[in-house]
This record gives structure tokens, sequence and C-alpha cells, in this order.
């Protein structure tokens, strides 16, 4: 008896190591950063973008993570929209051991490119610029959209279909980001290819409470189509004074400045807007990663409602970096990071992009995007047409 009381406490003693230790390496904790503009110039389409990628990553901890022994542990630090404040939330971040970072805003974003190069820290990027996504330059910086110029370059695609020859304007901010789409070779060369006229360069500031005299300017040098690179307070004046002075010129927005929130800010001056938003509306049920969210929202919130475009976006581009997360192996060292999210290829996304891949060469997720137009108070897709970069 006394054998078999032995022997039982030796399988207990071993079945409690054996957990132990399990437990031990179950969970490895990835400390991912997020610098946000909370309470800047853009934090009228930051904040949704904010709570969608928090979500994520809430869900990927109570889903997938258990699954892969992964926790992803974040950080959230207001940026103010300011690089410097980014820079030193970003030395922060460096000191507590986190390896990956989101960073928001084109100014900040370069600020940081080169120390997180140097520090080998992956750093996620919400501005588009296109150097962020040139592994020569900027070899740890990443982003899910297609760049604002090759934004800017499909929407001459679109203008070159529609009139041949046609004056085209830019309007746009001061900032890094307002000038990012515009003022390259490419963008330059493109218009040349295209046969189209740059026939006005149009600035209306971030924040900008009316743009009757910029919206005049424009009217008088009879363009056909303008591009649009703002976020949504600035569009939204755009729009209202374009309304005012019944302007014929299309507008076409970018990515920041095409939202949902624009359509229930202006509502009529709305109508017949175009632009890219480059990720899936919510009400695409559809779509099995708009209805997975749909019903995560519903469970922590007890009601969905309209589901910002910008909440998509940050979704999506939590998974991404969940899959990146995934593919290194248990250790924090950045190079190892920088191989596991260039080594991304035809990821699924359930249906929220294009499938997404990365490599040494190119650090941009997407390469192509549909263009849409609010009609009827709903944004929808303006063609089937899905709108590469050569």
């Amino acid at each position: 008896m006394k054998q078999v009381r032995f022997f039982l406490s030796l399988l207990f003693f071993i079945h409690f190591l054996f957990s132990q230790a399990t437990n031990a390496i179950e969970l490895e904790v990835v400390k991912v950063g997020l610098l946000m503009d909370y309470s800047g110039k853009t934090r009228d389409v930051a904040r949704s973008y904010l709570r969608g990628i928090t979500d994520y990553f809430n869900y990927y901890n109570e889903t997938q993570g258990k699954r892969v022994q992964k926790k992803i542990e974040v950080i959230v630090r207001d940026t103010k929209y300011d690089p410097d404040i980014a820079l030193k939330h970003y030395e922060e971040m460096k000191k507590k051991g986190v390896k990956i970072i989101h960073a928001w805003g084109t100014a900040s974003c370069l600020k940081i490119k080169d120390r997180a190069s140097k520090d080998k820290i992956i750093v996620f990027t919400a501005s588009y610029d296109e150097s962020l996504a040139t592994p020569k330059s900027s070899p740890y910086t990443f982003f899910m959209g297609a760049s604002y110029t090759d934004q800017a370059i499909i929407a001459l695609k679109y203008i070159q279909s529609q009139k041949k020859k046609a004056r085209v304007g830019i309007i746009y901010n001061t900032t890094s980001f307002g000038r990012s789409p515009f003022f390259n070779k490419r963008f330059q060369s493109a218009l040349k290819k295209m046969n189209l006229e740059l026939g006005a360069e149009i600035v209306v500031e971030l924040g900008a409470n009316s743009a009757m005299e910029q919206i005049k300017a424009l009217k008088e040098k009879n363009i056909d189509f303008a591009i649009i690179q703002e976020t949504t307070k600035a569009t939204v004046a755009i729009l209202q004074a374009a309304n005012k002075m019944n302007l014929r010129t299309q507008l076409i927005g970018l990515n920041w400045a095409f939202n949902e929130n624009i359509m229930g800010l202006v509502h009529k001056a709305s109508e017949g807007y175009m632009g890219l938003p480059l990720f899936p509306q919510g009400d695409q049920g559809n779509l099995k990663g708009i209805r997975e969210l749909r019903n995560y929202i519903q469970k922590i919130r007890g009601e969905v409602g309209r589901i910002p475009s910008k909440y998509i976006a940050a979704w999506a581009t939590g998974m991404v970096m969940a899959r990146g997360i995934e593919k290194a192996p248990r250790t924090h060292e950045g190079l190892d990071y920088l191989k596991s999210f260039e080594s991304i290829r035809n990821f699924e996304t359930m249906g929220l992009t294009e499938p997404i891949s990365f490599s040494r060469k190119s650090h941009s997720a997407l390469r192509g995007t549909q263009i849409y137009t609010i009609r009827n108070k709903r944004i929808v897709p303006v063609n089937n047409k899905v709108y590469t970069i050569d």
C-alpha cells in the first residue's frame, strides 16, 4: 500500500512539474507599442483607428493567441500629432523592450524610421508615404495600404479613362502627409505619361473650418478632376464650399479623405464624392472578416451600429501584425521579426483586403484597390474594377 501511495505521489509530482513547465512556456508575451494621435489634428480619424487595432489585439488574445501560445500586450501613447512627442514615446517604448510599434502621422513615422532601423524595431505605419515601404531607405517599416502616391496614380488612371487630356487639380495641406502623394517623380511622370495636365495646386490646411477661397480659386481654373489628400475636418470644409459654389469639378479623396463620417457630416454635399478607402465598408456582411468583427463588437459593446472604415482598416492591420508575430521564433530580436514579416505571402484577411504579401523588396501590402463613391447615403464601388499599380 505504501508503494502504491508513493507511486501515486510521484506521478502527481511529475504531473505538477510538467504542468508548471508547460505553463512557463505556453504564453510568450509580446509587447506592441501604439503611437497614436488621440488629441491632435487628426484625432477625427485616429480615435476610431485606435479602437479597431486594440479591439483586434484583444480578440486575438482571446482566440488565436492561446492556440499559438502568444499574448500581445499593448502600450498606448498619445503623440498629439507632434513628431517630437512621438520620438519621446518611441524612446520610452524601446526602454520597455518593445520590438514592434504601430506609429501614426507621416512626419512622426519619418522621424523615427532611422532610429527604428538602428534599433531593429519593426514599425507598422498608418502613414502610407511610399518611402516607408521601401526597404532600401527604411528597412524596418511596413504598412498595410497602397502608398499615397500609388493611390494618386490610381486616381489618375480613373481620370484618364473618363476624359482624355483632363485638367487635374490637387488639394493638400503643407504637412509631410499632405505633400506626400504629389511632390515626387512618380506622380509627375504618371501625369505626363497619361497626357493629363496639372492645372491647380490648392492648399487647405488640416483643421480648416472653411475652404471657400480655395474652392473659388479651383473653380476659376476650370479643373475637371481634383484629388484630395486631407483628413475628415478639412475634407468636410472642401465639400461644403464646393456645394455652396456649385463646383462642377469631380472631387476624389485619397484614403484619409474618404469615409462615412464625411458622408454623415455634410449629407447632400457628399453626394457623388469619390474616393479610395482601401478597405471595405462595415455593412458588407457578405465578407467573413466583416462578420467576424461585427460579432466581436456585439459581444463586447452590446450593439454594433455603424462601423467606421478606419476601424476596419485598423482591425485588418492588427491581423497582419499578429501574423508576423506568430511567424517569429520565441525571441524578441528585431531581425527575427523582420524576417517573419518579410516572409508573409498571400495572407488572407477574410476579405478585408486582397491577399497580403511582403518581401525584401517591398513592405507595402496593397498594389491595387477599387474606387468608391457616395450615392444615396451609401458608400458603393464606382464599378467592379480593381485599379492596380504597374
